[in-house]
């Protein structure tokens, strides 16, 4: 296995580990809330479906709400954007199309590779690489000595 390929199979796993903490940090969302608040009021919070990112300038916030939190929520779970929030600076963002971006790459990314490994295994050898253009079906590998297809 070649280095682009150990990449290539390290980078898709990640993606699809990705993709399953979005779809259940998605579908938690729905009971449960989390998020970060900064000593200026600027916080990136995470409930009802929708990750709120706020930017607040606030000179004296609160020191008890600094930090993370987490808890349940009452909020219901919305689909879409938002953006006219309470704040100077505010949006929420629905999880669900970050989630459908990332899979649909993930799964192309995945199907374009395991296209060109097909197209390889047609015309390369699969021990050595040896272009095997010319050659019949059946032949060895004049490059390696080894059957086709092993």
């Amino acid at each position: 296995m070649s280095v682009f390929s150990r990449r290539w199979s390290v980078a898709t796993t990640v993606a699809v580990v990705a993709i399953a903490v979005m779809i259940l940090t998605w579908v938690g969302s729905t009971w449960f809330q989390a998020g970060w608040a900064g000593s200026r009021g600027s916080m990136v919070w995470l409930e009802g479906g929708r990750i709120y990112i706020i930017r607040q300038n606030v000179t004296n916030y609160p020191a008890e709400h600094v930090g993370w939190a987490y808890g349940s929520h009452d909020t219901p779970f919305r689909w879409w954007y938002e953006d006219r929030l309470a704040w100077p600076f505010g949006i929420a963002m629905p999880i669900w199309p970050l989630t459908i971006v990332l899979g649909v790459g993930t799964w192309v990314g995945r199907w374009v590779r395991h296209r060109a490994r097909v197209r390889t295994a047609l015309i390369a050898c699969v021990h050595c690489g040896y272009e095997r253009k010319g050659l019949l079906p059946d032949s060895v590998c004049p490059e390696c000595g080894h059957p086709p297809g092993r």
